[in-house]
């Protein structure tokens, strides 16, 4: 009897093991995440998509975005397109992009793109901050991640690359 009975507390245990290393494999990563993301930008008109990929505070920024813009006449459904158009309009050269690393430490991940120069959005014009007269030949992208029940997309960051 006492050993049937360990024998299915290790049958137990062993079980128990098993699910949550498949419950834990299942969870999407920071990259799989930005993968998704990029897919839904590229196939969907409907800013609501982008919702489940999206950190609480970007989803609270994006709706005071939206009501901003319905206080000036526009419904909501123009709002979220133009919310959505400003997206897209940020990643439409992100096809050469290449990663160049990616971090995590706790409930936040980096990852960090090199953007030619040619694929250099227009963020950096009339900016103060960098130097007109040396020629940005690499800019870096940083996309942040917040883990919030699974990895979430909170902001991103493009700036020049001052040396490396």
């Amino acid at each position: 009897m006492k050993k049937s009975a360990n024998s299915l507390t290790i049958l137990v245990f062993g079980i128990s093991v098993i699910s949550a290393q498949v419950c834990f494999s299942q969870q999407s990563g920071p990259e799989e995440v930005y993968h998704q993301y990029r897919i839904i930008l590229s196939t969907s008109a409907d800013f609501d998509s982008l919702a489940g990929l999206l950190s609480s505070r970007t989803l609270e920024t994006s709706r005071q975005y939206i009501e901003k813009m319905k206080s000036r006449g526009l419904s909501e459904a123009e709002a979220k397109s133009a919310l959505l158009g400003g997206r897209k309009y940020i990643y439409k050269y992100e096809k050469r992009r290449k990663q160049i690393d990616i971090h995590q430490a706790g409930n936040k991940a980096v990852i960090t793109f090199e953007v030619e120069d040619e694929n250099i959005p227009n963020h950096f014009k009339n900016k103060p901050s960098v130097d007109s007269v040396e020629t940005i030949e690499n800019t870096i992208e940083e996309v942040h991640f917040l883990n919030e029940n699974g990895w979430k997309l909170d902001r991103i960051v493009v700036r020049p690359n001052r040396g490396k």
